[in-house]
């Protein structure tokens, strides 16, 4: 068994707003923060001076708790030393600047992730937060002086994606339904701490701090919205279409997409409605953009980039933070003889391995857009690999240098994908399905002929389902895929009270025929080929990737699904197919089982791997991962 050490990238700057945090005491400089995401070995923060230098502050990921430290949704400056952080609802964490003291309170709240619109009011010292992913959306208030909760507002709530202050001492929360399409305006009254419907308008996207000037709120799109509650549409932007996410009371910062993955930031003059364009950033979230002392603008990208613009549109400050960590891998596979290639979580870029000398390296940009690559091929002497959230799918040659957008390089791009979760290949043609976009039922099938260079395309072929796992059959000349009858994280209202097995001919894309699964069953997964015409079907009711309630097989010949209950069968994740017939490679616990002849084999262990987070299969090998290692066994 190979053992090498898995290869540091740059962690990814991504979901956390940028905020400004006060003055450094020791140089009088004005400071910055943001926090990155790391769901393996903890989240990096960075304090940033307007000079550019900076200190970096690393948290430990919690090992019993899912996602404490993993990252912060969001970050609020009580005082020049204390900073307020939230990650997930079951856990608000006080940071002291100074000493790098993290102290942790408990909200006896779920383990739930949360939007970014938190509100902190410096009056009550109270934090509003909520979380909206299904079935336990609510909002909750915090008061960090008691560090204790006030109050939790069950059911009802979408995701928080901004709040600002209002009136009297109220503050008003823009929360987002990708469901429904709309943002609801709703006042929260600290004094009380009650909150009310105050307006529901068109879905118009993030909000953190939007313009106030003359004592009404700008909305993009909408225009300005009076304390009455009325819209006003007058001292409008002479430039449309920005996001606008700092403002003081005299002009506001904000950016635009400027072709893939480049923003270009903007002041806007109240007074005169002027719009000033100051520049151009790469890869910056809209969430990333401050307004600074001498007027200007600071940004910080997906991947520590610290950029300072003056009030006239010079960039002053332009430096990368140190910020170098281990990713959770996503995906791992053999591109050559002596090179391995990984994908980190919630980062779009990759690492190779050289399996000779031991030695790995950040290779940067897999794929354009913010996520992370959760598929992968190898096919040809490439790799190919497809990312979330645009389902956008790259070619990788290992024998050529270079980097994105050369090497690796687009080869398909699909209008309407988000997440890939069904990945199969032929001798020649790869093929993905990836869902549709939150708040929305279906999915897009893509192939790519990797010796033509011709990509198709078949959006939402079975509605409201979306396939997540896919298999293509060489003797039928057939793809036959397995379904979630859910819409990715269930934001959308389910529709069809089933999954179904499906049949697509690989040529058209077009389905050819469907199959519904038993009564209960939300989710079905192909698990591999018992033989060259049958397959192995899970029933996984409670959800992707969990406990497996029955298994089936289905028959290209007779066309037919049968599925039987059975007791303690594996978890879907913890099968994998091993690359012949009827032969899974089984997890329990540390160790993995080569078993053939079904899933019930465990007397040929082929690995042992101390502290098992994740494995492959793929071309005769099995790729298993630690939180630090990377471990590689040939399946004899």
């Amino acid at each position: 068994m190979e053992r090498y050490s898995i290869p540091k990238t740059r962690d990814p700057f991504i979901n956390a707003p940028f905020i400004s945090a006060g003055v450094d005491p020791e140089t009088g400089l004005e400071r910055f923060w943001c926090s990155s995401w790391n769901d393996n070995v903890g989240s990096t923060g960075v304090l940033i001076r307007a000079d550019g230098s900076t200190r970096v502050y690393r948290f430990e990921k919690d090992p019993d708790v899912r996602w404490v430290k993993c990252g912060f949704y969001t970050a609020h400056l009580a005082d020049n030393d204390t900073l307020w952080l939230i990650g997930n609802t079951s856990v608000i964490h006080r940071l002291t600047l100074s000493t790098g003291e993290l102290q942790a309170y408990q909200t006896g709240l779920p383990v739930y992730l949360l939007g970014r619109g938190s509100v902190y009011d410096p009056v009550s010292k109270k934090i509003l937060f909520s979380t909206f992913i299904p079935p336990c959306g609510y909002t909750a208030i915090f008061d960090t002086e008691r560090c204790e909760m006030v109050r939790v507002y069950q059911g009802g709530f979408d995701r928080a994606d901004g709040g600002f202050a209002w009136k009297d001492g109220t503050f008003l929360v823009n929360y987002t339904s990708d469901r429904e399409k709309q943002s609801t305006l709703k006042c929260w009254n600290p004094k009380d701490d009650s909150v009310e419907t105050v307006t529901v308008l068109p879905l118009q996207g993030w909000v953190r701090n939007t313009p106030k000037y003359l004592g009404r709120r700008y909305f993009e799109g909408h225009g300005w919205l009076g304390e009455d509650g009325t819209f006003v549409q007058e001292h409008l932007p002479n430039v449309p279409g920005i996001c606008w996410n700092d403002a003081n009371e005299r002009f506001a910062v904000g950016s635009k997409p400027s072709g893939r993955d480049l923003k270009e930031v903007f002041r806007w003059e109240f007074a005169s409605g002027e719009v000033v364009r100051l520049g151009e950033v790469c890869d910056t979230p809209e969430c990333s953009v401050c307004i600074t002392e001498d007027d200007g603008i600071a940004c910080f990208s997906i991947y520590g980039q610290f950029v300072r613009f003056d009030r006239n549109g010079n960039r002053v400050v332009d430096v990368m933070c140190e910020t170098d960590s281990i990713g959770l891998c996503d995906c791992v596979l053999r591109a050559d003889e002596s090179t391995v290639v990984g994908t980190p979580f919630i980062t779009q870029r990759f690492w190779t391995l050289d399996t000779e000398s031991g030695n790995g390296c950040d290779r940067g940009r897999a794929t354009a857009g913010v996520g992370e690559v959760m598929r992968t091929w190898y096919l040809g002497g490439k790799v190919y690999m497809a990312s979330y959230t645009e389902g956008q799918i790259t070619e990788f040659d290992p024998k050529r240098g270079g980097c994105f957008p050369e090497n690796p390089r687009v080869v398909a791009e699909p209008a309407h994908s988000m997440r890939p979760m069904g990945a199969a290949k032929s001798s020649t043609t790869i093929y993905s399905a990836a869902t549709h976009h939150y708040g929305e039922h279906g999915f897009e099938l893509t192939s790519y002929n990797t010796v033509t260079g011709e990509a198709k395309y078949h959006d939402d072929p079975i509605p409201n389902q979306q396939i997540v796992s896919l298999y293509y059959n060489e003797k039928h000349h057939m793809l036959i895929g397995a379904s979630d009858s859910r819409s990715d994280c269930e934001l959308a209202p389910r529709v069809d009270d089933r999954a179904v097995v499906a049949l697509f001919d690989p040529n058209s894309l077009e389905v050819l025929q469907t199959f519904n699964g038993p009564q209960g069953s939300l989710c079905m997964g192909i698990l591999g080929p018992k033989d060259e015409d049958c397959y192995y079907v899970a029933v996984v009711e409670s959800g992707w990737g969990g406990p497996i309630e029955r298994v089936g097989v289905f028959d290209l010949r007779e066309r037919k699904l049968d599925v039987s209950v059975v007791d303690n069968f594996p978890n879907y994740d913890s099968i994998k197919y091993a690359g012949a017939y009827d032969t899974f490679v089984i997890r329990e616990g540390e160790r993995l089982y080569l078993s053939r002849g079904g899933f019930a084999d465990r007397s040929n262990c082929i690995m042992t791997v101390p502290n098992l987070v994740r494995y492959w299969c793929s071309e005769g090998e099995v790729f298993a991962v630690s939180p630090t290692e990377i471990f590689i066994q040939k399946i004899s």
